[in-house]
């Protein structure tokens, strides 16, 4: 798989006792997440931030927030600090994401959890996060050939894709393919002929965008090489 660019993106709960940040039965505070899925940049654009809105908490007390995955270190996706008001309120926002990898993906589950100055830290949320990259396969090489297209990012969610043909020194689209609708975490796997038999040897960029017309500063692409 060649590297892809970026150009500029109903999940099922996860149970808290699967995830490995340890959690305090006696306490108070509360999470919820705003969105159900966001999106890791692996290629270095901005990372969409994880907002959790908190309750239960001690007034004035500082805390952080930890993002994990499931049998891995205690905020090793992501974590920040903030300070409960005097009700017990925060919302917290963790704007750089990692340990995700590069891969497309239907979406990991990532559970959230608050530590409250030396305590233990208590799950309080769930979420799932996704990588915003899209990746076409290099084989069959044949032009016209049938091959896996698997895209994912929140850009996309809910949303109609297309895989649009150009050459890679840029240029009109040369052919545009429907992939279908996206998931929640944008995430969209088909098997499609991109290119047509006739298509020349050469380099192109299969780019992945909503709707039906390319619009390349809101498109991801991958390299396709036709021998």
């Amino acid at each position: 798989m060649s590297r892809p660019v970026v150009a500029r993106l109903a999940v099922p709960a996860v149970l808290a006792a699967a995830l490995a940040v340890p959690t305090v039965a006696s306490a108070a505070v509360t999470g919820s997440v705003l969105l159900p899925c966001h999106s890791n940049s692996p290629l270095g654009s901005a990372d969409e931030p994880i907002e959790v809105g908190l309750s239960g908490g001690t007034p004035g007390a500082a805390f952080r927030v930890l993002a994990s995955l499931p049998g891995r270190r205690a905020g090793g996706v992501g974590s920040t600090t903030g300070t409960f008001d005097g009700d017990g309120d925060a919302t917290a926002r963790i704007l750089r994401l990692g340990g995700l990898g590069r891969a497309v993906s239907a979406g990991r589950p990532v559970a959230l959890a608050v530590q409250e100055g030396a305590g233990a830290p208590v799950t309080v949320a769930e979420t799932l996060v996704t990588n915003f990259t899209v990746d076409v396969a290099t084989h069959p090489t044949g032009p016209g050939a049938r091959r896996r297209v698997r895209v994912s990012g929140t850009p996309f969610a809910e949303q109609r894709v297309s895989a649009f043909l150009v050459r890679a020194s840029g240029g009109p689209v040369l052919r545009r393919t429907p992939l279908g609708r996206a998931d929640a975490c944008g995430f969209l796997r088909r098997t499609v002929a991109v290119a047509p038999r006739s298509l020349a040897p050469g380099a192109y960029r299969v780019y992945v965008g909503t709707g039906t017309k390319l619009r390349r500063s809101q498109a991801i692409y991958d390299r396709l090489r036709v021998r």
